[in-house]
């Protein structure tokens, strides 16, 4: 009886979306969540050599898209790395949020680094 009530909650699917290019970059929130979020991402991917640098940044992907939250990532993609992402998210966050991950290129780059000092830079 209230099996249901033990349940751990199921972590959602990851889904890959082909959104084109992010056509704006806005700079991130900075309230409590965000700063808390910021902190474990800098414990996190100090364990992911293939990351150079890091920017939470809200984008627009298209016009008339609405913003989306996204971690904006210049290195190397990775398996590891993305489970050890969406896993933290989760733990963080209530079920139904979510965040946008996505590799950058140099050009989105700079229009991110007028906007906001990157939240990690592999030293």
């Amino acid at each position: 009886m209230f099996g249901w009530f033990r349940r751990k909650r199921a972590e959602p699917e990851p889904r890959t979306l082909d959104l084109g290019p992010i056509q704006e970059f806005h700079a991130a929130p900075s309230g409590d969540g965000e700063q808390r979020l910021i902190a474990a991402l800098r414990r996190l991917l100090v364990e992911h050599e293939n990351v150079e640098r890091a920017y939470l940044a809200r984008v627009r992907y298209g016009e008339g898209q609405p913003l989306d939250m996204a971690l904006c990532l210049v290195g190397t993609e990775s398996d590891a790395l993305y489970t050890a992402l969406r896993k933290l998210f989760h733990a963080m966050f209530e079920q139904g949020q979510h965040l946008d991950i996505v590799f950058v290129s140099p050009d989105e780059e700079a229009r991110l680094r007028s906007l906001s000092p990157a939240i990690y830079e592999r030293s």
